[in-house]
């Protein structure tokens, strides 16, 4: 190689070194100047902002976005709104993050025009800036910020403001701040309005439908006036007003037709209506005047395309957004409701409104109740001519059938084989505040059974409701009759007697203490004595059945049971100085109860209804009065132990040790015994059969398939004979022979604590 050529190679990297070397240092240079105290870019601070412009010039790019007054569904901050390169809505927090990054920048270098140390444009990239942002404030006066390079080495960057030539060293890096794109900006939300003020929504294509706003509810226009569900129409307006673009695939098409909106499956029309203050002239009156208002219409068309896997072409029908964009096949059909499912499938608009007058008519008769000073009477339909007073509940049932029915759907016509020419039942009722009455009509069933066909004459409609809708229509007057049957003192209640078709029995308080009095004497079972106190002192139909001139009609004239109660009431208390007085003569009441199917009846003796009474009531009067305890043998003096069964076997306890009769090497489980001791004295009948005179044969209880004999120290013997039969499976008969003539039934729980052998008794091991 060439010396000269050697040096100048030497040289020539000498020169770079140190060109790098300088230039990193004026960077760090200027690096540790910038440590100084930063200061605000716009200096007073600027104040609110009307426009936001920002111009990307490598691409020509201008985004423009303005300010707008805000909604009444939007709250009270302003929005901002995209205007440039199009019309539409903007991502809030993006425009509204970008502005106030600008208001509030800071800088932390300022090189004046005289600076020594001000930075050239091949530094600063601020004759052909990289970024320009406009401000425009309210009060019209525009602020421009030319954004240049990032200085090197660092996160600040030059810019310098339109009218002065200062150029300003930001502590941030602009241009990576400043990064997003029209894309980013823009609103995904495609449509904005004031969901509070729509007044109108329309739909075309399929479905096809209009629904208008009247007061506070929704009404359909089209296809045939009816109610709508305004809680539904809410929610389809609060879809409308939030539907979001997943994606804009065409901003500007030549043709819509690829994307099926040259002939939209469905056009969906919002019309809002805002009432804006009309400027009132100047007055020299001095009372405060009425304020006026004007009345702004605005539309908003959303056209639904074609779908395509999981979304749907639409786009706005307004000249200003001409993109097309995809949503969310989801949110497609929330917005492609059938006028089915937006009506309200309330049968009948009573709401709370109060009734006045309800008549029915039904294969039970005709029945009228009217509202007199705020008590129901039975004007019609019963055979006296008085107007009884009516069960509130039974009136507020009916009225809440007819407040609560809902449509299973909605027949569009209405044809003879509805059945209204002759009704199952017709309902009519009248209301405070209203002219027409409502009236519905119950025709046949659907094929399916399913259903029912309703008739609302008063808003002329057809629908099916459940098939059991009508029964709460087809009663009889004199299911409007009170239901209470019996209000007694408990306290005063002093002896049940209950009378079955086979046998009676009787109990009776005595000093406070129930006692079982027929047919024998004895100990009274008080929980179950207590239950029918309670029953009885407050006893209430659900519902009435019929009068009680039909008493045969329901099986009352041969009724399963017959209840007398007897009520003692004390004397009354003497005046002062008066000797005391007798108590008035016992009351009784008597109540005869029967079954049909799964309902209990029951008619009260001179009463005037037959009411439908809890079953438990029933189930109270069969349970077992008499003491259903059937020894009192005490298991800590057993002495000897005899079982007959299934083995033979007799125990005998010597000191503390029991033997097997004719087996003393059977090693016997004490405990096993005892346990036999235990469960005849635990012993409790699941119901007596007879209480005294039983003939033991008729209960195969004259030779039992099992005898237990059991003797304590006291010589006291009881014997527990139990037959090979019962009254029905899982049952036997079964008597103890110290009580002649009495037949109990037990369980097979009981059963099995006797059936035992003699290993059984056998100790282990």
């Amino acid at each position: 190689m060439n010396p000269k050529t050697t040096i100048g190679l030497v040289i020539a990297l000498i020169l770079a070194v140190f060109g790098v070397w300088w230039a990193q240092s004026s960077s760090l240079s200027e690096q540790d100047k910038s440590t100084e105290a930063t200061r605000l870019l716009f200096d007073p601070p600027l104040g609110e902002v009307q426009v936001f412009e920002l111009v990307v010039t490598s691409s020509g790019q201008a985004l423009r976005f303005e300010q707008e007054e805000a909604t009444a569904d939007v709250g009270t901050a302003k929005q901002w709104k995209m205007t440039s390169p199009i019309t539409g809505p903007a991502e809030q927090h993006l425009v509204l993050s970008d502005v106030d990054r600008i208001k509030r920048q800071e800088y932390v270098k300022a090189y004046g025009p005289n600076d020594p140390d001000r930075p050239g444009d091949e530094m600063t990239s601020l004759k052909n800036p990289l970024r320009i942002v406009k401000l425009k404030d309210v009060e019209g006066k525009t602020h421009v910020l030319r954004i240049g390079a990032t200085q090197r080495l660092s996160s600040h960057t030059y810019v310098q403001k339109e009218g002065d030539e200062t150029i300003y060293l930001a502590k941030a890096d602009l241009n990576a701040e400043l990064k997003n794109g029209l894309s980013d900006y823009r609103g995904k939300r495609v449509m904005v309005f004031p969901q509070a003020e729509a007044v109108r929504i329309e739909a075309e294509g399929e479905p096809r439908y209009t629904l208008v706003k009247s007061g506070t509810r929704w009404l359909v226009e089209q296809p045939q006036k009816a109610r709508a569900d305004s809680g539904k129409v809410s929610s389809l307006l609060s879809t409308l007003a939030n539907v979001n673009a997943e994606k804009f695939v065409d901003e500007n098409p030549a043709t819509l037709r690829p994307y099926g909106l040259d002939q939209p499956r469905c056009a969906i029309t919002i019309t809002t209506e805002t009432r804006v203050p009309r400027e009132m002239p100047a007055t020299t009156q001095t009372q405060p005047t009425e304020p006026e208002f004007d009345v702004r219409t605005s539309n908003f068309r959303l056209l639904i395309g074609a779908t395509v896997e999981e979304s749907t072409f639409a786009k706005l029908a307004d000249p200003a957004s001409t993109a097309v964009f995809q949503i969310p096949l989801a949110t497609t059909r929330q917005l492609m409701q059938s006028i089915d499912e937006l009506r309200d499938r309330k049968i009948a608009d009573i709401g709370a409104a109060r009734a006045q007058k309800v008549m029915l008519r039904s294969a039970a008769g005709e029945v009228q109740l009217t509202s007199e000073n705020n008590t129901w009477r039975i004007t019609a339909g019963l055979p006296a001519e008085d107007a009884p007073a009516a069960e509130f509940a039974a009136v507020d049932d009916v009225i809440k059938a007819v407040r609560n029915m809902t449509a299973v759907g909605f027949e569009s016509a209405e044809l003879p084989t509805y059945g209204f020419a002759n009704p199952r039942a017709v309902v009519e009722m009248e209301f405070e505040g209203t002219v027409e009455p409502a009236r519905l009509i119950f025709g046949s069933q659907t094929p399916s059974g399913t259903g029912l066909y309703v008739r609302n004459d008063r808003e002329n409609f057809v629908a099916v409701v459940k098939a059991d809708s009508a029964d709460a229509f087809t009663v009889s007057a004199a299911s409007f009759l009170p239901r209470e049957m019996l209000r007694l003192d408990s306290s005063q209640i002093s002896r049940l007697e209950l009378t079955f078709p086979e046998w009676s029995c009787a109990v009776a308080k005595e000093d406070g203490v129930w006692r079982f009095v027929e047919p024998v004497q004895g100990t009274a079972e008080s929980q179950a004595v207590s239950n029918i106190v309670q029953d009885v002192s407050m006893l209430r139909g659900r519902k009435v059945v019929a009068l009680a001139a039909d008493a045969a009609k329901y099986g009352l004239d041969k009724p399963i049971l017959n209840l007398s109660v007897t009520v003692q009431s004390p004397p009354p208390a003497p005046a002062e100085g008066e000797e005391s007085q007798m108590p008035p003569p016992p009351v009784v009441h008597r109540l005869k109860v029967t079954r049909q199917g799964e309902h209990v009846l029951a008619m009260l003796e001179g009463g005037k209804t037959i009411c439908e009474i809890d079953p438990k009531v029933l189930d109270d009067l069969k349970a077992e009065l008499l003491d259903r305890r059937v020894t009192t043998l005490d298991p800590s003096s057993a002495r000897r132990l005899q079982l007959t069964g299934p083995s033979a076997m007799t125990f005998q306890r010597e000191g503390d040790t029991w033997r097997l009769a004719g087996e003393p090497t059977f090693a016997v489980d004490a405990a096993k015994v005892t346990r036999v001791f235990e469960s005849l004295r635990d012993l409790r009948a699941d119901r007596y059969v007879r209480y005294r005179g039983a003939d033991l044969k008729e209960y195969g209880l004259d030779a039992p398939a099992i005898s237990v004999t059991a003797e304590t120290e006291d010589g006291t013997v009881t014997t527990l004979m139990i037959s090979a039969r019962g009254p029905k499976d899982g049952e036997r008969f079964a008597a103890v022979a110290s009580q002649a003539g009495r037949v109990f039934v037990i369980g097979e729980d009981d059963l099995a604590n006797f059936s035992l052998t003699v290993a059984d008794f056998q100790r282990p091991g």
